[in-house]
């Protein structure tokens, strides 16, 4: 069982599904206040409509890396496993014992309603052909199985208000720009339907914007990245407050999180 205070979020997670989701095999009390707190930390995480547990209950995590989220969901009692592109994450996921294969697209394409639920989180504004990758995940899904993506969020308070210093910019490439809309019309042309959609934020991201702003003076991106110090950090903190209350007035958060099924 997680334990300390760097796991709270999943151990309140955790309580959550085994009190209101039927995972009543997991190591926990399940009282009602964890369970009641850990809505909310459900709402962040990438299992957040994972269906109530059955045995057999196959998982799937597409950009998987070395497996954490893999690891999780095994913890949780599911037939897990990964779709990881880097070789050596791949491999190390593996030599933790985690059923993660290295490929992309081309494995996905060979799984044909297999999983009942499949999630990917930052990984689809990384796909050139995305239209291929969501028809990829349709057909992966079983008929009553679930798909959750977590992406940057194009049209966030954050996004808008820092511009080029948007913190998800100065990621590894994005290829894509995701919004409610766009992602929504993207699913339905590949037969999927929305079923949920919320955002949310991640403060510390928003602060490293603001820094990087603030630290402008014609630099690159990832220049201020790597110069913002421990005081710029602390201007960035005032600086932000604004942004990050907007985005949660306006249901505007930096990441977007959707859940599709089966049309």
């Amino acid at each position: 069982m997680p334990h300390g205070l760097r796991h709270m979020g999943i151990r309140l997670v955790v309580n959550y599904l085994k009190r209101y989701r039927g995972y009543s095999h997991l190591p926990c009390s399940g009282s009602w206040i964890l369970a009641t707190l850990g809505y909310p930390a459900l709402r962040q995480s990438r299992l957040s409509e994972v269906p109530t547990y059955h045995e057999g209950l196959s998982f799937l995590d597409y950009g998987s890396g070395s497996g954490n989220d893999v690891a999780l969901a095994r913890f949780l009692g599911l037939d897990a496993e990964g779709i990881e592109i880097d070789r050596e994450a791949a491999e190390t996921g593996r030599m933790a014992g985690l059923a993660i294969t290295q490929g992309s697209l081309d494995v996905l394409e060979q799984k044909s309603e297999r999983y009942d639920y499949v999630m990917s989180s930052h990984c689809v504004e990384h796909v050139v052909d995305a239209h291929r990758l969501f028809r990829a995940f349709r057909q992966a899904l079983k008929p009553n199985g679930t798909l959750v993506i977590e992406v940057p969020n194009a049209m966030s308070a954050a996004s808008l208000h820092f511009r080029e210093y948007y913190y998800y910019l100065g990621m590894p490439v994005h290829v894509h720009g995701f919004t409610p809309l766009s992602i929504r019309i993207l699913a339905e042309h590949a037969g999927l339907r929305v079923r949920s959609m919320h955002t949310y934020n991640r403060r510390s991201t928003q602060i490293k914007g603001a820094c990087m702003k603030w630290k402008s003076n014609g630099s690159t991106l990832m220049e201020n990245h790597r110069r913002c110090s421990p005081i710029d950090t602390m201007v960035g903190i005032a600086l932000v407050m604004p942004v990050y209350f907007r985005s949660l007035w306006t249901e505007r958060g930096d990441n977007l999180v959707t859940s599709f099924s089966r049309c």
